[in-house]
């Protein structure tokens, strides 16, 4: 199973759809999968970011979902990860989260609170140029 692959279960359905049958030649080149609030997908691939035209912008429900996802249905759990700004879901996938968490003890927040995340299939375009 490709690191793209791996990361699929993790998405709402229209965008999983749209990778799945993304060019094998491009498939294998996604290095990021990034979610902003309000703006259209977009994979990073070897050659830079491209949106994802033919899906819907993201919405603030897509990013509570992606996060309810790879914490395994327990963001509250996962807060100290968040804190952090990212989580280690099932399967080694790490998705980095932007937004607001409040502190405190029990760090409460509500969906209005994520603005984006960002999916890691493989290492950066930035890395890969490096070796």
């Amino acid at each position: 199973m490709s690191a793209l692959e791996n990361s699929l279960w993790l998405l709402p359905g229209e965008l999983r759809n749209t990778l799945r049958h993304l060019p094998e030649k491009s498939a294998s080149e996604v290095c990021e999968i990034r979610l902003r609030r309000g703006r259209l997908p977009a994979v990073t691939l070897t050659d830079g970011e491209h949106p994802l035209l033919d899906t819907s912008a993201v919405t603030a429900a897509d990013l509570a979902r992606v996060l309810e996802l790879a914490s395994g249905a327990s963001p509250y759990a996962a807060s100290d990860c968040l804190r952090r700004g990212f989580i280690t879901a099932e399967g080694g996938v790490r998705v980095g989260f932007c937004g607001r968490f409040p502190g405190g003890e029990r760090g409460l927040w509500n969906r209005d609170d994520l603005f984006s995340c960002l999916l890691y299939t493989s290492p950066s375009p930035r890395d890969m140029r490096r070796s």
